[in-house]
């Protein structure tokens, strides 16, 4: 290996620059020498005397490509990127961004591949490295925009190394390893992401004390329960249920569409034309009507549905790998569903002696701490017939009749809002509609863990219901901080009627949630506006 460094003088008695090393770098318009790296001379050079060695120092399509093709596509890229968000055109953003980050890899490897030919190998292993940054975001990216936390940080981290590689291995510049790390991509990345993690474990921690409180109030009503030998014995029931069937659900279930065949396309076709209860027509309009929003454009609106419905059978086969894309579908689905789910749990809190909310409850918008009897404590459930009103919860068994002939007594659930499914979408499930399981849903209300066990054995025992999943946070092990202390029973199902399959909805994962009145008992309007609050600072 040789070592030199070639110097001139401009004018006679001027001062010598340097003008040609053993090893330089390339830096925007200047070049910089390290005559103190070794120039490999080729093995076949048999006298150091008969070697020429030119310095060629005009920039080379390699260098071109990483100096100048790199930062005009991100200044291209970055500022396209820009104008998409000033423009109310967010959703093109992340492909223009992971599109950049992918170009900018192919140039780097495309630069890495000439420096290597040319024979410059600390080049051609700083484009690599660079390269498989770039190949990081931009698959991370393309992927899923939720990974961009772990990517900046492998981004970060990547960079990095190529900096001390560069600095340490290739060119001997331990001295200058600080000042360029200070000023490049690696350091504004982990610095990025630092804060980022920062500031989301403080908005954990603001989440966590501003319910403190009502986390103190329901664990104090859990430890109550707890100290109740008889409480004890149903949770371990209950527990042993539903691991049972836990073992029978979908480990990730999903809003699923069926199979399409041409018989069942003409069939909703001929039904569309006929103007009956299937038709798109019919669904739009009780979409307008049951969530007060109006379709003003029917003919995108009965696109959205026909992509998702027109082709879709009755009795066909589910199609496990197409999930539903539209959310129109899902509200369509559950408002058809809800009164079949309300019929149900009528018929699952009869049994099991279960209690719903009061209209005068939902009138006065307030639920009062349910006082319970002796009576109703020897036996472990509600006296709602006595306490109809105070307790905020009336017991279905003593007004099923009544509200069969004239209604009014219980306040049913509606299905969940279409800003909170937007929201809840976008932050938990990657915009991804399929995720969103409970649009259409209903509680059922015990005085104790024994009712709620009694509930979902009904439940898994009706021969129209498929269990899909459970989520059992009356678990004793479980840590209640994600839920502020709340606990309940959350099952995910399906109803398969000969009415929801005429319907179309029978495949509609719909929610039954358990709980006990005790808890729900002590929730307000305040503590549900901490609760809120509480979910926003999550990001949930």
């Amino acid at each position: 290996p040789l070592m030199w460094i070639v110097k001139a003088q401009i004018a006679e008695g001027g001062v010598w620059q340097t003008v040609g090393a053993s090893v330089w770098r390339g830096y925007g318009t200047l070049a910089r020498f390290l005559p103190h790296s070794a120039y490999s001379v080729p093995e076949s050079t048999s006298a150091i005397e008969n070697t020429l060695i030119h310095v060629d120092m005009r920039p080379n399509w390699p260098w071109i490509l990483t100096e100048v093709g790199t930062y005009a596509v991100a200044g291209v890229l970055w500022g396209t990127s820009c104008f998409s968000g000033l423009t109310r055109r967010q959703r093109a953003a992340v492909p223009i961004v992971s599109g950049l980050f992918g170009i900018n890899s192919i140039l780097q490897a495309a630069a890495a591949l000439g420096h290597g030919s040319a024979g410059d190998w600390r080049a051609s292993v700083e484009g690599w490295m660079n390269g498989a940054a770039d190949l990081v975001m931009a698959l991370a990216l393309l992927i899923d925009e939720q990974l961009i936390l772990p990517a900046f940080l492998i981004f970060g981290v990547i960079c990095f190394l190529t900096l001390v590689v560069q600095h340490e291995l290739l060119y001997e510049e331990s001295g200058n390893l600080l000042s360029a790390a200070m000023t490049s991509s690696a350091f504004i990345s982990l610095l990025f992401t630092t804060g980022l993690v920062a500031f989301r474990h403080r908005a954990l921690y603001s989440a966590r004390l501003l319910v403190l409180a009502d986390k103190a109030s329901y664990d104090e009503i859990w430890s109550t329960e707890l100290d109740d030998p008889a409480m004890l014995s149903a949770l371990v029931e209950l527990g042993s249920l539903v691991q049972e069937l836990a073992m029978q659900s979908v480990a990730k279930p999903l809003q699923l569409n069926r199979l399409c065949t041409s018989t069942v396309a003409r069939t909703l076709n001929q039904a569309t034309a006929q103007g009956s209860g299937n038709s798109i027509p019919w669904l739009s309009g009780v979409l307008e009507r049951a969530t007060s929003i109006p379709v003003n454009s029917f003919a995108a609106f009965s696109e959205s549905l026909s992509d998702s419905l027109g082709d879709c059978v009755v009795d066909g086969a589910v199609d496990y790998l197409r999930p539903v894309d539209s959310l129109d579908q899902l509200y369509c689905q559950a408002i058809a569903l809800n009164p079949h789910l309300i019929a149900k749990v009528q018929s699952w809190a009869l049994c099991s002696r279960g209690c719903f909310i009061s209209t005068a409850t939902a009138a006065a918008g307030n639920r009062e701490k349910v006082e319970t009897t002796a009576s109703a404590a020897e036996h472990g459930y509600c006296d709602c017939e006595n306490s109809r009103l105070s307790s905020g919860f009336v017991l279905w068994r003593d007004v099923h009749e009544q509200e069969q002939l004239v209604g009014g007594q219980v306040q049913w659930a509606k299905v969940k809002s279409v800003h909170r499914s937007i929201e809840k979408c976008t932050r938990s499930y990657g915009k991804k509609v399929s995720h969103l399981l409970d649009i259409c849903r209903q509680s059922i209300y015990f005085d104790s863990i024994a009712g709620v066990a009694a509930c979902l054995a009904a439940i898994s025992s009706d021969p129209d219901v498929l269990i899909s999943r459970i989520k059992n946070r009356f678990d004793p092990s479980l840590n209640s901080d994600v839920s502020a202390g709340f606990r309940n029973l959350a099952v995910s199902l399906r109803i398969m009627t000969t009415d929801t399959r005429l319907l179309g909805v029978d495949m509609h994962i719909c929610e039954v949630q358990l709980l006990l009145i005790r808890m729900a008992a002590i929730k307000n309007d305040e503590g549900h506006k901490r609760y809120i609050l509480f979910r926003n600072l999550r990001g949930e």
